[in-house]
């Protein structure tokens, strides 16, 4: 018995020194921390940030974000895709009160469900909606599943062990210093610990290492060219088309139904884009310009149904923003946001109660450069 024992030792001793360094890169970047446990942590300390780089977090965000609005029991949300991911606590008299639910790639099939399932406590919602999701080609991503501790860990032992193995040989990450991170402070998940990228205990996301790189007005001009680029090359390469999506607008209005019958009002809008990416959008008299000023008309009606109010910022100019306060031609930086936040605030009774306009254009004038500190 003894032998055989040996035997087996001996055969998976090679197998265990093969997963021990990815093994332990996961455990001390906390990648196995569950939903549950990372939404406990950002209870206690707001400050924590979860981003994971080899747990799939990101075709699972909704059910982080359905977990985080039923932990805090906010009273306003904001609703959309990443594009709305960057309104902060800070922007609200009661930063309590606010969640930010916006999840990447969210889609308008998955409204309905998400607000049914909301608890008492939320009374407002603001809903960012991508141009993209109303393409009338548009295919959404298929139902995600709940990422389980089993899911989590047959996905390590199937890729996630390669990809650590890769990222330490392009020097991703050296050892020593996740190691002094993971013991200076409680971020979750590789990309939160290393580049402080990932989400907030308020739900917004932290771009930390883009914003901070030096280069970052040089790569966001960089970024806006390719963009434009390909606009001029393929007018159909963009998020706008030809043709709006019925399904998309009927799963809309099925959304604003059910937050009509729960008595929460919702106020829509559609995400600014960099200015010069809208110009070109609009540079040739064809179908796609044509979408572009259709899509918001569309959007009125649905709102109007249910006495919302929708806006309309593919133009950035009506917020009087820089240019560079964007982290890519699509995405605005928080401080953008707070531009948008506080015109919806100065135009709507049901968001005014949770905006202290002095305070927020206070913040927006002290803060210094594109994104707040």
């Amino acid at each position: 018995m003894a032998k055989f024992i040996f035997k087996v030792a001996v055969f998976l001793l090679p197998i265990a020194l093969l997963f021990a360094f990815p093994v332990t890169v996961f455990l001390l970047g906390r990648e196995e921390y569950s939903t549950k446990m990372a939404v406990q942590m950002q209870s206690i300390d707001p400050d924590i940030i979860l981003g994971k780089a080899y747990t799939d977090t990101d075709n699972t965000a909704i059910f982080y974000k359905t977990q985080l609005v039923r932990e805090k029991n906010p009273e306003i949300i904001t609703m959309g895709s990443s594009r709305t991911m960057e309104f902060r606590k800070e922007f609200f008299s009661n930063p309590e009160s606010f969640v930010g639910a916006s999840f990447s790639a969210a889609h308008t099939g998955q409204f309905e469900g998400f607000i049914r399932n909301l608890p008492p406590s939320v009374h407002l919602i603001v809903l960012g909606l991508d141009h993209m999701i109303f393409r009338g080609d548009y295919v959404a991503r298929a139902p995600n599943d709940a990422m389980t501790m089993g899911k989590m860990f047959s996905d390590f032992f199937v890729f996630d062990w390669r990809w650590i193995y890769y990222d330490y040989a392009r020097r991703r990450f050296n050892f020593s210093e996740l190691l002094e991170r993971n013991r200076n402070s409680s971020h979750i998940g590789l990309s939160a610990l290393l580049d402080g990228n990932g989400y907030r205990g308020d739900g917004s996301y932290s771009y930390q290492k883009k914003l901070a790189d030096p280069a970052r007005r040089e790569l966001l001009a960089a970024d806006i060219q390719a963009h434009l680029d390909a606009l001029k090359n393929d007018r159909n390469s963009y998020e706008y088309t030809a043709d709006i999506s019925i399904p998309a607008l009927e799963a809309l209005d099925r959304a604003l139904a059910a937050a009509r019958e729960r008595g929460i009002t919702v106020i829509g809008f559609l995400p600014p884009y960099s200015h010069s990416v809208y110009l070109e959008m609009l540079s040739k008299d064809d179908e796609y310009r044509d979408s572009v000023f259709e899509l918001p008309k569309e959007m009125r009606v649905a709102f109007k149904k249910y006495d919302f109010q929708f806006y309309d910022f593919s133009d950035d100019t009506v917020l009087g923003g820089s240019k560079d306060e964007y982290i890519d031609p699509d995405h605005p930086t928080d401080k953008l946001d707070l531009r948008l936040l506080i015109y919806l605030a100065k135009r709507s009774r049901a968001l005014g109660p949770y905006v202290d306009i002095t305070k927020a254009e206070a913040l927006l004038e002290n803060t210094h450069g594109d994104f707040l500190p």
